[in-house]
């Protein structure tokens, strides 16, 4: 069955080669990239987004801050990064979704190098391809949450035990 497929590939030209896989992984990416930071600021905060902020509010001490963070079910490393963001550009809502932007592109990336040669070229083009076009993953790293942020240490967890047995 795989002899067809390698065949198919041949006789249609889909092969892609080493400059090929690197200018198609680019392109997913940018894709990516550009799907998660469109319009930004288009859809006003909604509640778990404010929550996000109001427990990274630059103006509180830190102990207070960490007494919040420590209170809430998220990780602790986005909730620093969203405070060190805020304090550095405001809490503005671009700013506060920065964050989950960056998370989604890393995740979106993360997909395109870690397969390495466990997969063949096209493969590892559609795979961060259907990340980066996923209603879901699109949609949670636009948001001011941990979604993006679990999203990739999933992905990473995933990688490392590449069994899969392991992945579910």
């Amino acid at each position: 069955m795989l002899q067809g497929i390698y065949r198919l590939e041949d006789q249609t030209g889909l092969r892609l080669g080493r400059n090929g896989l690197a200018m198609g992984l680019c392109i997913v990416v940018v894709l990516g990239a550009g799907l998660r930071a469109y319009a930004l600021d288009f859809q006003s905060l909604w509640t778990d987004e404010i929550s996000s902020l109001m427990i990274t509010d630059p103006a509180l001490p830190f102990r207070q801050f960490w007494d919040r963070v420590l209170a809430d079910t998220h990780p602790p490393i986005y909730y620093l990064v969203l405070r060190w963001s805020s304090s550095a550009f405001g809490q503005l809502e671009i700013v506060a979704r920065a964050p989950s932007v960056l998370f989604g592109i890393l995740t979106v990336c993360a997909a395109a190098i870690l397969p390495g040669a466990s997969l063949s070229r096209s493969s590892r083009v559609a795979l961060p391809l259907f990340l980066a076009v996923s209603p879901g993953a699109v949609w949670y790293a636009r948001e001011a949450r941990s979604y993006a942020l679990l999203l990739r240490a999933r992905r990473r967890a995933v990688s490392q035990n590449s069994s899969p047995c392991n992945s579910v």
